[in-house]
This record gives structure tokens, sequence and C-alpha cells, in this order.
């Protein structure tokens, strides 16, 4: 019986997979000669329009549909690489006509052409209008159909599809199940122009309880022959085999292993085993128990053995932990004429991620934030070299470029492997307010001089611990008593949500900026905050630092 259900199973898998490769690749090609069809008549910048003025061009169909023949053929004369240049009527009419040119062509390609399809349907799939739909055409009267410009609930987590061409890929498949009308599909879907972004999606869908059922139907014909004349033939088999050669054997190995569970006598097994004298499966299956017992006697002096050790490493991570963590700067009144503070949570027990703030001498503080490539004990070594480095070539009185060549030849002649780490520094003059930064492939500091954060786009060098003799460009800035500073690690800017969407840039900057009028301290909070509120129960995948210093005068 179970020798005929996995037969079973097997072919049924097969026959399903067949089925779909073949739907597959019949879909793929039909998507791919329509879709060509239908970017013959228009390109990303129509569907903009058609995006923007949805109720204009849906009011205006009549009138379309309604030309005389003169003006259709005006209208016909237009080039659509030129859209834009169109005054508004003339770009409504244009609009509008190739509109209902490609739903006409969309339902003669379903009725004419007897393309096999439930539903045919173009959406937008990027974040910004995930879902509006374009086209949407079906056959069945049943179908409540939707219009230019309705919206459809599409999220990236339900959707594998979607998911796919968002990430890059011209044509993918999924069981779609589609909310407007509670019905499920097998939709095949193709960006329309992906080398303008994969955002235009057109999709040819069947009905999946139809395939399914047909699917299963056929299968189960086919299997119900085959099944009954197996039962006939192996039934007697079965019986004589059953008896002599496994339930005999079966039991004595039974009671063997109840013996085992009892005392965990090894050598009892080992010496009832070896009276089973078969040559088959349990022959095997005896001597395969006679090495389980064996094994987990030396498992178990393993397992005691690994949990010590276990322990043993707990404990260092956790003083590995408790030494960085004291190693990072936490007393942040260094002086008067600034106000500091700084944080960094790891993504592990140890991190890659620092900061540091230090005195060059009385005019003179320094500041810097680094990411070490790597996360755990490796990347929490070199982030304590590197730091050390830092701190010593800035307290030798060189600008913030040349610590950077230094501590960058420092790395390369130590040849880490494989690592590298980005760094900003920045040396404030205390008398003048001029801030002098140097950066090696780290994020941009964000900057308010003029009552708003600014992200300041400065001129980047390569990571240190890449190449030897490296040089590293400076950016000043001059800063008035009040203004602010606040840099961070990409943990910040990359931090992930549940629906994989990243924090960014521009999401930072309006935290920051509602909160721009916050001390340091109550700032940092703030966006942390914010970060933990957007990634919810996503797990930390970076080590997430920030600085931030106010120019006091």
């Amino acid at each position: 019986a179970v020798g005929i259900l996995l037969i079973s199973t097997i072919f049924l898998l097969t026959n399903m997979y067949t089925f779909l490769h073949e739907k597959t690749a019949n879909i793929s090609t039909d998507l791919t000669e329509t879709a060509s069809t239908i970017k013959l008549f228009g390109n990303k910048q129509l569907y903009d329009y058609w995006r923007d003025n949805s109720q204009a061009v849906l009011n205006n169909v009549d009138n379309i549909k309604n030309l005389d023949e003169n003006t259709e053929m005006d209208i016909i004369t237009y080039n659509y690489e030129d859209f834009y240049k169109l005054d508004d009527e003339k770009k409504l009419q244009y609009a509008t006509f190739l509109y209902v040119t490609v739903n006409d062509m969309l339902e003669s390609l379903m009725k004419e052409y007897r393309l096999d399809y439930s539903r045919a349907f173009i959406v937008d799939i990027d974040a910004k209008d995930r879902g509006l739909v374009y086209f949407d055409y079906s056959e069945e009267k049943n179908i409540k159909t939707s219009k230019l410009g309705d919206k459809w609930s599409i999220s990236l987590l339900q959707h594998y599809a979607i998911r796919k061409l968002v990430t890059g890929h011209k044509t993918a498949f999924e069981v779609w199940k589609n909310s407007e009308d509670n019905k499920s599909y097998y939709a095949g879907c193709i960006s329309l122009f992906p080398e303008e972004g994969n955002d235009i999606s057109f999709c040819l869908a069947y009905d999946w309880s139809y395939m399914s059922s047909t699917i299963y139907n056929e299968t189960l014909k086919m299997l119900g022959f085959l099944l009954v004349f197996s039962l006939v033939i192996i039934a007697g088999i079965i019986l004589i085999f059953l008896r002599r050669k496994v339930l005999i054997p079966l039991t004595n190995v039974k009671i063997v292993l109840q013996k085992y569970m009892e005392n965990k006598d090894s050598r009892e097994v080992t010496e009832e085993m070896s009276k089973i004298k078969a040559r088959n499966e349990i022959g095997i299956l005896a001597d395969d128990i006679t090495g389980f017992a064996h094994e987990m006697d030396r498992y178990v002096e393993d397992n005691i053995k690994l949990a010590g050790e276990r322990e043993r490493v707990l404990a260092e991570l956790e003083f590995a932990a408790k030494i960085q963590k004291d190693a990072l700067l936490n007393d942040f009144n260094i002086n008067d004429k600034v106000e500091i503070f700084a944080s960094m949570t790891p993504a592990k027990e140890v991190g890659g991620d620092f900061y540091d703030m230090f005195m060059i001498d009385d005019d003179h503080i320094g500041f810097c934030i680094a990411d070490v490539s790597g996360k755990g004990v490796p990347a929490s070594l070199l982030m304590m070299s590197t730091m050390t480095s830092i701190r010593s070539f800035a307290l030798s009185g060189i600008k913030p470029g040349a610590v950077l060549e230094n501590v960058n030849n420092n790395l390369v002649s130590r040849q880490v492997s494989n690592m590298f780490v980005t760094v900003w520094i920045g040396i404030l003059d205390l008398k003048t307010g001029i801030l002098t930064t140097a950066n090696a492939g780290h994020e941009n500091p964000l900057i308010n001089t003029t009552g708003e954060y600014v992200s300041f786009k400065e001129k980047h060098g390569l990571v240190v611990g890449g190449y030897a003799n490296m040089k590293y460009r400076e950016t000043e800035y001059k800063l008035e008593p009040g203004d602010r500073v606040f840099v961070f690690t990409d943990g910040v800017s990359e931090a992930t949500s549940t629906d994989v969407e990243l924090y960014g840039v521009e999401r930072l900057l309006v935290a920051v900026n509602k909160n721009k009028d916050l001390s340091p301290e109550a700032l940092i909070h703030k966006v942390k905050e914010d970060i933990n509120e957007f990634v919810g129960e996503a797990e930390q995948f970076d080590d997430i630092t920030m600085v931030c210093f106010k120019y006091l005068g």
C-alpha cells in the first residue's frame, strides 16, 4: 500500500509538473508576443499620463469612439514619442485614442484569436502606485473587471511574481489570489518597459480551479487502472513476505529496542541483534541498530563536553561585548563648546561599528564614526584596532585626509584578509567653527546650518584597508553657534522592515527634521524609536550607530 501510494503521489506530481510546464511555456510565448504588440501603441510616458489623468481619459472615451474619420486620421498622425510636446487638449485626445485602441486590441486577442485565458490585465507594480489598474478584461460575465485608475491591494509578501518583477526579472509566474473577485488564477506576468523600470506589468491568467480540477481528473483516471491491477498482483506476495521476512524479525527488533530504552545497555543490544540471521533489510536494520546504540553512547559523552564548551563560548562572548562597550566613549562632556551624544546597537553579541570623539588640543576636537565589513568577533577585533589607529594619527595633529591615508596604509600592510572599513572623520576648530572632514566610502553627513538638516554629498575616497597609498580629499563646513551635525552608519539607512523595505536616507531626514530642535541625545533616541517602529518584528541585520553634536560657539 505504501508503494502504491508513493507511486501514485509521484505520478500525480509528475503529471501536474508536466501540465504546468506546458502551460507556462504557452503563457510565456503569448506574453512575449502580446506585450510586443501592446508596446507598439505607447511608451512609459503614456502610461504615466493614463495613471495621472484616469478619470479624464475615461470621460473622453465616448467622444473618441464617435470621432469622424478626418479627426481620427489627425490623431493617428501624432507621435507618442513627442507626447509631452502636445498641448493639453491634444494630449487628452491622443491618450484616450490609444487607450481605446489597446482596450479593443486586448478584447480582439481574447475573442478573435481565441487566447484561452480567463483574464488579461495591465497593472502598475512599483511602490508608489502598486496595484493601479490600466486595463482589465475578461470574457466571463460573472467576473467583475476593474476600470482605469482602480486600485488592487498587491503585497510583495503575497505575490511572488510581482516580487520577482520588482527585483529585476522580466517574466514571472504564480498562483494569484485576486481580492476583487476572490478567485485564484495561474498568472504569468511580464514587464512592458524593463529598460525604464519594471513597474508596468502585463498579465495573462487561467482560472486555477479549472486547471487544478483538470489535472486531478486526468491523473485519477490514469491511476485507477494502475491501482486496481497493482493491488491484485502484489496482495498475495505481500502476505507471504510480511510473515516470513518481516513480521517475525521485526518483532525481535522491537523487543530489543524496548529493552534498550529501559536500561540503555548497548552490549545487550549487540548480543541480541547478532541472533538475527536475515540476509535482507531486516538484517541490515539489526546491524544499524547495533551501530546506533554505540553511537548513542558516544553522543551522550560528546554532548556533555559540548555543553561545557558552549557555556565557555557564551561567557567569552559576553566578556567581549563588555570590553567593546567599555571601549566606546560613554562620557560626552568633552568640551563646553560642543554638546555631543552617540549610540551603537550591535546586530550580534559584538559589533563592527564604532564611534569616537577626543580633544586634539585646546582648540580642536576630533569626531569619527566607522563601519567594519562583516559581523561578530572578527569585525570587533578589527574595529578596536582601527579605532586606536585613527585616534593615534589624529592626535599627532595632521589633517583628516592624512589621518585616513595613514590608517589605510597601516591596515593594508597588516594584510587583513577580505575586510575593510568605511570611515567618516571630522576635526572642528572650536574658535572659528570650521569643520574639516574626510570620507572613506561612508554615508554622507546630515548638517543643520539653515534650520533644517540637509544631506551633504562629500568628496568620497575608497574604503580604508583596500589598496595602499590612496588619497582622501577633504571638505570644509563653516558652523555657526547652534548648528548641528548628524552622522550614521549604513545600519540606519538599510534597516529593513518585514515588507523588505529599506528605511532610507529620505525617511531619516524626515525623522531628524521633525525633531530638529531637540538635544543631540534626545534626537538620537527619537530616531532610534522611529527605526524600531519602521522595522517592527524584522530581525536586525546590521549594527546601528549614530553620532550627533551641536556647536555652541
